[in-house]
């Protein structure tokens, strides 16, 4: 029988995989171009998934549903930071506080330290101004909506693996 912890998991993966479904069906389908901030959240989105999909994998109890839901609950919080943040530079700034991006992610990743490179994204964002909408919201208030749902659904999960009872 399966376990609402289970089902958790299995509601987290799905919906990060239909996430990453959508953004890469919006690149490569309908060509937008993502840029630094949207691949970071994209790179959230993964680590989301694996930690998900290891945890429906593996079904663990309560003190292993716990540390699963905190991973989770971390890189949602920073998935969220990143939406924030690239909110900020789409509605926030003003044109004259746009500093413009030296080169690409893939490119800073390739010569920089990754701390280095992550700095130089959250602070040189001209390409990360861009607004891209879809049914009228920009995709990082899309990407934030998502982050906080996924933190709903953690959350559930920690509360349920409180009670003695588990089983669905």
């Amino acid at each position: 029988m399966f376990q609402r912890s289970r089902i958790a998991w299995g509601c987290v993966l799905v919906l990060n995989l239909g996430l990453l479904g959508g953004a890469y069906l919006l690149e490569y389908g309908f060509g937008l171009e993502p840029c630094a901030l949207c691949l970071l959240q994209r790179y959230v989105l993964w680590m989301i998934a694996v930690v998900a999909c290891l945890a429906f994998l593996q079904n663990p109890h309560r003190i292993g549903t716990r540390l699963y839901a905190l991973l989770l609950l971390l890189f949602n919080s920073v998935g969220i930071l990143l939406a924030a943040r690239h909110l900020w530079v789409q509605y926030g700034q003003t044109p004259d506080m746009i500093v413009p991006c030296t080169a690409e992610l893939r490119t800073l990743l390739q010569f920089k330290p990754l701390m280095h490179a992550l700095a130089d994204v959250l602070h040189n964002t001209h390409d990360c101004a861009r607004i891209d909408k879809l049914f009228g919201l920009p995709l990082s208030a899309w990407s934030m909506m998502s982050f906080i749902i996924l933190i709903a659904i953690v959350l559930w999960t920690w509360k349920c693996s409180a009670k003695k009872t588990f089983q669905g």
